[in-house]
């Protein structure tokens, strides 16, 4: 599982940041938080295949966060997609994708799914599940708790050979939880594989000011994205307009326990002279800055 960050930068795109857009890639699977401006190019751009979109989840309605979905929808559909597209936001996000269903001479030939979720709804994904939380902004958003399904637990291989499995197929089955037979014997998984493995926790704040919901539902995460889209000298505008600064995004990280935070939505006034990142890293040692196309591959725990 990675993360691969399209668009990092806030509001409009500047030669450094393309505006809003996330990917989650694993496997054959791709899906995106949020959408914004030019999003179709930046994935071109990087090693994702737009192809493999599943679905898209929207944190808010401004346009830095959906104008690259019409693109995606019409090339999609020009390059003879067939399988079903879900499209899943807040309030106002069907109307909003009908319009973009109709916009130019424009027949989608495969199924778009828009629905209207809230917050604690729960999206199930093909290895995880994907669940929305209202956060606080100047317009109804919400943010994304992505939890991977738990993976099986390891296999003491040292005590299976003991018991007369060798490596192959048969520690495969039991690591999927069957029994087998050995010599006339039942070599049941509990034997020889340990307890289940939490799935790994990923959650993206959207466009937010700072908010006990996000922090309770980010507890122990291993990624939490939050925007940090200005400097803590500018705490009053960031109040004003619903946004973070790098402080408080790396207090939310810190009050949430998460294992790492990368900061996105960031304002063209910074680019790339670390002020976000030095300013975070003062609260909360592993915080990051994200910039377009960086990736991270998500390490499996322990």
């Amino acid at each position: 599982m990675r993360l691969v960050f399209l668009g990092t930068g806030a509001s409009v795109p500047s030669v450094e940041r393309n505006v809003s857009a996330t990917a989650i890639h694993r496997g054959n699977r791709v899906d995106l938080v949020d959408c914004g401006e030019a999003t179709l190019r930046q994935m071109m751009r990087s090693d994702l295949s737009f192809m493999r979109l599943e679905s898209i989840f929207i944190t808010h309605l401004h346009g830095d966060h959906i104008l690259g979905i019409p693109a995606m929808l019409q090339t999609l559909n020009f390059m003879g997609r067939v399988r079903k597209l879900s499209v899943y936001g807040p309030e106002g996000t069907e109307e909003v994708l009908s319009c973009m269903l109709t916009l130019g001479a424009f027949e989608c030939r495969y199924p778009v799914e828009v629905k209207t979720i809230k917050d604690g709804d729960t999206v199930d994904l093909d290895d995880g599940i994907m669940f929305a939380v209202e956060v606080k902004h100047s317009i109804p958003s919400l943010g994304y708790v992505f939890q991977e399904n738990d993976r099986p637990g390891r296999l003491d291989m040292a005590l299976a050979e003991e018991m007369g499995v060798c490596p192959g197929p048969l520690c495969g089955k039991l690591k999927s939880g069957e029994a087998v037979e050995m010599d006339g014997r039942i070599i049941r998984p509990e034997d020889v594989v340990g307890k289940p493995r939490k799935g790994r926790k990923l959650v993206f704040s959207g466009d937010t000011a700072p908010c006990m919901r996000l922090i309770e539902a980010a507890k122990d995460a291993d990624v939490l994205v939050h925007e940090a889209t200005v400097s803590d000298a500018h705490a009053s505008m960031a109040a004003q307009y619903g946004h973070s600064t790098a402080g408080e995004a790396a207090f939310v990280a810190l009050s949430a326990g998460v294992t790492r935070l990368f900061m996105n939505h960031i304002s063209n006034r910074y680019e790339n002279d670390g002020t976000i990142e030095g300013e975070a890293q003062k609260v909360f040692p592993e915080s990051h800055i994200t910039r377009d196309l960086m990736s991270f591959q998500v390490p499996i725990p322990d």
